[in-house]
C-alpha cells in the first residue's frame, strides 16, 4: 500500500511540474498563413476584416462559411437587390484560389452582373483562371531580396511615385500572362512585374492580387503600408461587403470544450499525460490486486417452488373451482401487461386483439374465453374441467411465445 502511495505521489509531482513548465515557457510565434479574419498571429487577416468599415464607410462587412454557390443568390443585370444600392463586393484573400466550377460559373455571373470581386492569392488555378485568361509565376530570387518594393502604375493616382517596403518573399509572386486588352496594372513589385490587376468583365470588375501577405496583420502592423491597403480598395464603392472564410477554413464546425483542449499544445500534452498515467496506475494496481474469483452459486427460484406446492395443496383438496379462479386472474393479468388489451369484457373486438397481437389463431382464442367464462360463473368444477382449461391456457402460453411480439405502446381502450 505504501509503495502504491509513493507511485502516485510522484506521478502527480511530475503531472504538476510538467504543467507548471508548460505555463512558464514562452508562447512561440505562429508563422501560418491562414488569412482568416479572426486570427492575430502574422499571417491572420484580423486587422484588414476591423478596417473594411473605416475603408467603407456606409457598408455592411458580412462573413461567408458557405461555398460561393450557397452564398450569392440567382443574379441578374436588372437584380432588385442592386437598384438603390452599389454592387456587392467580394472578398477573397487565400493562400491559393481555385473555386470549383459550379462556384466560378455563379463568380462569373455575379461580376457579370455589375458585382465587384477583389480576390489575392500567390496562385489561381481551375476555370476562373481560364476564362479570364491569366496565370501566376514565381520570381525566385525575390525570395532573398530585402527589396520588396511595391509602387503603383495606374494614372488614376495623381501622385504614384511612392512606393512601399515589405518584407522579403512577400512580393515574389506575380502575374505572368493577362488580357492586356480588358485588364489595368495598378501596382507592380521592385522588377517591375505586375502584381495587382483591374480586370473587366460584364458590368463588373475583378481586382486580382498576387501578394496576399501584403494585407496580413505582419504586413499592416506598418503604418506606412497601412496606405497602400487603402489605395488597393480605393477604385471600389460598395455598400455591402462578403468576406469570405469558406475557402480559408472550410464550413464553420461546432466547438467544444475537448477540441479546445487538443487545440492549445500545453492542454494537450497534459491531457495525454492523464491517459498515460491513467492506463500505468490500472495496470500496476490490477498486477498486485489480482485475485481468485469465487464462482457464486446463482440465487434458487423460490417462488415457483411456492407456486407448485400451493397449486398441489389446492388439487389435492379438490377445491378446483378456487384453483381455477386463480389460474384464470394470473392469465387475464398476463394478457393485460404482455399485450396492453383491457380484460373487462370478452367482446369480440377483445378477442381479434388478443389473437392478433399474441399471434394464436382465433378460434383457438374463442375457445379458451369460452372455457374462461364458463369457469367464472360456476360455482364448482370437476376435475377434468380443471384439467381441460389448464390445457387450453397452457397451450396459449406456448404458441404465443413462438410468435414475435408486437412493440408495447398503450393499453388499447
Amino acid at each position: 500500500m505504501k509503495s502504491q502511495r509513493k507511485f502516485i505521489i510522484i506521478l502527480a509531482v511530475v503531472f504538476v511540474a510538467m504543467v507548471v513548465l508548460e505555463m512558464l515557457k514562452p508562447t512561440p510565434i505562429n508563422w501560418a498563413h491562414t488569412y482568416s479574419q479572426k486570427d492575430k498571429i502574422p499571417y491572420g487577416n484580423f486587422i484588414l476584416y476591423r478596417m473594411l468599415p473605416r475603408l467603407f464607410p456606409k457598408s455592411s462587412v458580412e462573413i461567408v462559411r458557405e461555398p460561393i454557390y450557397n452564398a450569392l443568390p440567382s443574379i441578374t443585370a436588372d437584380s432588385a437587390e442592386w437598384k438603390d444600392s452599389s454592387p456587392p463586393l467580394y472578398v477573397f484573400i487565400n493562400e491559393k484560389f481555385s473555386p470549383d466550377d459550379l462556384d466560378t460559373k455563379t463568380l462569373l455571373e455575379f461580376v457579370n452582373s455589375g458585382g465587384t470581386v477583389f480576390a489575392s492569392a500567390e496562385t489561381f488555378k481551375g476555370k476562373l483562371a481560364d476564362t479570364l485568361k491569366f496565370s501566376t509565376s514565381v520570381n525566385y530570387s525575390m525570395s532573398y531580396s530585402d527589396s520588396n518594393v511595391i509602387h503603383l502604375t495606374s494614372t488614376a493616382f495623381s501622385n504614384n511615385s511612392k512606393q512601399w517596403l515589405f518584407k522579403k518573399g512577400t512580393t515574389t509572386h506575380y502575374f505572368h500572362t493577362f488580357d492586356t486588352v480588358k485588364s489595368t496594372i495598378i501596382a507592380t513589385n521592385f522588377t517591375n512585374d505586375p502584381i495587382l490587376l483591374r480586370m473587366k468583365f460584364g458590368k463588373g470588375y475583378f481586382y486580382l492580387s498576387s501578394t496576399p501577405l501584403c494585407f496580413t496583420n505582419y504586413s499592416i502592423l506598418d503604418k506606412w503600408n497601412r496606405d497602400f491597403i487603402s489605395k488597393s480598395f480605393s477604385f471600389i464603392n460598395s455598400d455591402r461587403i462578403l468576406w469570405d472564410e469558406y475557402y480559408k477554413v472550410g464550413r464553420e464546425e461546432a466547438t467544444s470544450p475537448f477540441r479546445y483542449i487538443l487545440s492549445v499544445e500545453s492542454l494537450r500534452y497534459a491531457y495525454y499525460l492523464i491517459l498515460v498515467g491513467a492506463v500505468l496506475f490500472v495496470l500496476f494496481r490490477a498486477k498486485r490486486n489480482q485475485r481468485i474469483i469465487p464462482v457464486i452459486q446463482p440465487v434458487r427460484n423460490s417462488t415457483l417452488d411456492f407456486v407448485q406446492t400451493v397449486g398441489r395443496m389446492y388439487y389435492e383438496q379438490n377445491n378446483h373451482a378456487n384453483l381455477a379462479d386463480k389460474k384464470i386472474q394470473y392469465f387475464l393479468e398476463h394478457i393485460r401487461s404482455t399485450y396492453f388489451v383491457r380484460t373487462n369484457e370478452f367482446t369480440e373486438e377483445f378477442l381479434y386483439k388478443t389473437a392478433g397481437k399474441s399471434g394464436v389463431d382465433i378460434t383457438k382464442v374463442r375457445a379458451l374465453f369460452f372455457g374462461i367464462e364458463n369457469a367464472i360463473h360456476k360455482e364448482s368444477l370437476t376435475e377434468q374441467e380443471l384439467i381441460l382449461l389448464h390445457t387450453k391456457i397452457d397451450s396459449f402460453y406456448k404458441e404465443s411465445l413462438s410468435v414475435k411480439s408486437l412493440p408495447k405502446t398503450t393499453i388499447d381502450d
